[in-house]
């Protein structure tokens, strides 16, 4: 299957950088390819972020390409550290920009022979093509129109079977009955086209375009181990994202239009704040850092969007159709999971109860320990914020051939 960006074999440096366009800020980590005794890992050399402009990205469109475009290009600058420019970037795509789902296909085949790779091939286009369908589905379902045009950026296998048996490679092996499900996201092209033009505005060549929420979920499979079933859960700015995670694997994904930001906003509104000033407030309020006196103050206003947030969440469980349980585990990141009044909302039981969790959730708050291929040569990764930005670093070595 052809990804819409593809690592060429004159572009396989070691060094490259990953790009997270958020509402608020673009965030730019600078890797290098190290190895070690469990094989290759990217080390973080260098970290930088810009401030956008207010309103230049909404809901993760990008509505003002040329301020983006300078932030990004500033950020680059900043994370390569003085030293040569690095060009080659991995970019992040998240929310309903990011369209994930699980596409199981069965095949009846003939007199048992060993499956060869130009039969998985053929296989793997009926999973695009099938995949490619459900996504047209879904768009309708969920905006009404089934006609913009998607492009797969990322593919990953969950499982295999062979007459029923769970193999990690099939090729070779003998059955009638092969069975594979693969998870893909699709992005709408009208948005890649926009990251394309970021990218030749900022000096920046796109290695590949990456599932944010993907990316944190396979990384934290490779740390659990391949028997790791869980939920992600990844509060950015203006979207909260639900990944669920299968047997190392990622199986499908959802996401809630309601962020850090709109929090911001309430204090902005609330307080009569610049978004910045209020911004700033709500860092302040998340780390202990603000006067007695105004905690209460700050915290009234947060409250008055937790409930909808919650119940919002507890719609978004309801929404995996195709799954039947989910494991206790969840795993939170992203910068709205450092506001203390999420987690404390969220790790309460009752909402929970009319999900169908194996057991009562266990909530635990990621950080950079939880990425096994992430090594922080800065020391300065330290946010829930750098997850997404670390985690991206994943899909360059996926690409390169570099992990399974």
């Amino acid at each position: 299957m052809k990804l819409p960006f593809r690592l060429g074999k004159k572009k396989t440096s070691s060094r490259f950088l990953t790009v997270d366009i958020g509402s608020d800020a673009v965030k730019v980590m600078a890797f290098n390819i190290e190895e070690s005794e469990k094989g290759s890992i990217a080390a973080i050399t260098g970290i930088g972020r810009q401030d956008l402009l207010h309103d230049s990205t909404r809901g993760g469109i990008i509505v003002d390409v040329e301020d983006v475009s300078k932030a990004v290009s500033a950020a680059a600058a900043s994370a390569s550290n003085g030293e040569e420019p690095i060009t080659g970037a991995v970019f992040g795509v998240g929310g309903n920009l990011s369209i994930g789902l699980m596409t199981t296909v069965r095949v009846v085949r003939g007199k048992g022979e060993p499956v060869t790779e130009k039969e998985l091939d053929k296989i793997f286009e009926q999973v695009y093509d099938a995949a490619h369908e459900q996504v047209q589905t879904k768009l309708l379902e969920t905006t009404g129109d089934a006609t913009t045009e998607v492009q797969m950026i990322t593919s990953s296998v969950v499982y295999t079977k062979v007459n029923g048996k769970y193999v990690d490679d099939p090729v070779g092996e003998e059955g009638q009955r092969l069975e594979l499900a693969v998870f893909t996201s699709f992005s709408p092209t009208y948005h890649l086209n926009v990251l394309q033009d970021v990218a030749s505005s900022s000096g920046l060549e796109i290695l590949a375009v990456g599932s944010s929420i993907y990316s944190l979920v396979k990384s934290v499979g490779y740390s659990k181990g391949s028997d790791f079933d869980g939920v992600i859960m990844d509060i950015g700015g203006e979207v909260t994202e639900v990944g669920v995670g299968f047997s190392g694997g990622i199986v499908d994904t959802r996401s809630l239009d309601v962020g850090g930001a709109h929090f911001t906003g309430e204090l902005s509104k609330g307080l009569d704040l610049s978004f910045t000033d209020a911004e700033h407030r709500k860092y302040e309020y998340s780390y202990g850092r603000l006067p007695e006196s105004d905690v209460l103050l700050v915290q009234g206003y947060i409250d008055t969007l937790l409930d909808t947030w919650l119940h919002g969440v507890e719609l978004l469980f309801q929404e995996f159709n195709g799954v039947k349980t989910f494991a206790p585990n969840i795993y939170m990141a992203g910068g709205g999971a450092e506001l203390p009044d999420i987690y404390e909302v969220v790790t309460k039981e009752p909402w929970s109860r009319s999900i169908p969790f194996k057991s009562p959730p266990e909530f635990t708050k990621l950080s950079m320990k939880d990425l096994p291929l992430v090594i922080d040569r800065t020391g300065k990764a330290s946010t829930m914020g750098d997850l997404v930005p670390a985690a991206l670093s994943l899909v360059y070595l996926e690409l390169r051939g570099l992990v399974e």
